[in-house]
């Protein structure tokens, strides 16, 4: 009798350790607040240090350098990994390539999805690759439902990106 309440406790034990193992595995949602909102503020610093030039003070693009924000950029990157995007920043600049270091380019994630009207949350994006391709890139799906309350109401978009002065022209690259 003892013998059969430690094989089924044992049991039991391995089902929810293997149940514990996949649901930490799942994907979930940048709609869900994935960053923090110092994640992003470092990130928009990063941004303007190393991006605007190219992509533009704005996030609208210059020349062929793609849209960092507004529906052109959702659109591409809607239902793709983070991991993807991680991976997108290894070949920035083109001039220099893997330049962006693992913390700067997590940060600088942080901002787009902070640009891209995606809520912050409490824990910080990580900067494992493996754990970013658990996240995908979603605004969910209707409209207003990432915006604070105030602002889903009333239509408005985040709150505006600083701009600073940037050079108009840059290296032409694609995004997609």
């Amino acid at each position: 009798m003892g013998r059969t309440r430690r094989t089924i406790g044992g049991i039991v034990i391995l089902a929810c350790a293997t149940l514990a193992a996949q649901q930490s595995q799942q994907s979930r949602s940048s709609a869900s607040g994935v960053y923090t909102a110092d994640q992003a503020a470092t990130g928009e610093k990063i941004y303007f240090d190393t991006c605007a030039s190219c992509h533009g003070p704005d996030l609208a693009g210059i020349e062929r350098a793609p849209a960092l924000a507004g529906s052109s950029f959702v659109d591409s990157w809607q239902g793709k990994d983070l991991r993807r995007l991680r991976d997108r920043i290894d070949t920035m600049p083109p001039t220099a390539p893997r330049s962006i270091s693992d913390a700067d380019a997590t940060a600088l994630i942080a901002f787009l999805l902070r640009a891209s009207e995606m809520p912050s949350g409490t824990a910080a994006l990580p900067r494992d690759r493996e754990q970013l391709a658990r996240i995908t890139f979603d605004r969910g799906t209707a409209a207003g439902a990432n915006r604070p309350p105030a602002a889903a109401a009333t239509g408005a978009a985040a709150p505006p990106v600083s701009t600073t002065s940037a050079p108009t022209t840059g290296p032409s690259f694609e995004w997609t």
